[in-house]
């Protein structure tokens, strides 16, 4: 049976319970296989005190102690921060789906009701605008719901051979008109002006248009005044003065 000399009797705190007598060869293999770190406890015969075990030379050399420190100190740090990280990373996504779900439910949250309605729009005398496109556009004379909250208007393609529309788009695509009264604009393709020889300028302005519908009352049929027609010049003359 083999003695081991004093000097290598060595004794480690670990976990709470004392281990030894053990070799500083076994103690080095303890540390690099991590059944202790370089901050455990040994002893032997002849120190005054307990001391890590990353500050004894002839156990651990100085560079794997200040590697293993090193590498210590990375792991506490990822500890100490891995709960705050979660608990704002989870926060952050309850509030980034709040705000997903308030910016795509925010068209919904509609407090206005809508009526479909459809429709004609001839001259008084009962022909056909002549034009290539028609676009209605119904501005509600209903109040606002709140200061930021006002009735969409309504838009309406009109078939230009027949006069007729069949649906109207407020807020989504064929939903009609906000219940309620409405004034009635005529414009062309994508709501440019007409020519005055087509439609008279006063059904392109609020203020001035005659016409004027009700939810109710559909389907509507609008009438508008037809244009005088363009005074011809005679051959050889010139509107220039």
């Amino acid at each position: 049976m083999t003695s081991t000399h004093a000097s290598d009797r060595w004794f480690c705190k670990a976990g709470g319970t004392k281990l030894g007598p053990v070799s500083a060869g076994r103690l080095r293999n303890m540390v690099e296989g991590g059944a202790l770190t370089v901050e455990s406890l040994v002893w032997r015969d002849g120190m005054e005190d307990w001391m890590p075990v990353g500050e004894v030379p002839e156990i651990v050399s100085k560079g794997f102690a200040a590697t293993a420190r090193s590498a210590s100190r990375s792991a506490d740090a990822r500890r100490s921060l891995s709960l705050p990280m979660l608990v704002f990373g989870i926060a952050g996504v309850v509030v980034c789906a709040a705000f997903v779900s308030r910016l795509f439910s925010r068209g919904d949250d509609d407090p206005f009701s809508y009526r479909r309605v459809s429709g004609t729009v001839l001259y008084e005398d009962g022909g056909v605008i002549p034009a290539g496109a028609l676009t209605l556009t119904f501005i509600s004379m209903a109040p606002p719901h709140s200061p930021r909250t006002h009735p969409r208007p309504g838009i309406a393609s009109v078939d230009p051979k027949t006069g007729t529309f069949q649906s109207t788009t407020s807020h989504k695509p064929g939903d009609g008109l906000v219940k309620g009264s409405h004034k009635v604009l005529i414009s062309g393709d994508n709501r440019r002006p007409l020519p005055e020889d087509v439609v008279p300028p006063e059904y392109t302005d609020f203020k001035t248009t005659p016409l004027q519908v009700d939810t109710e009352a559909g389907p509507f049929l609008l009438k508008v005044r037809r244009p005088p027609p363009a005074p011809k010049q005679e051959p050889g003359t010139s509107s220039k003065t």
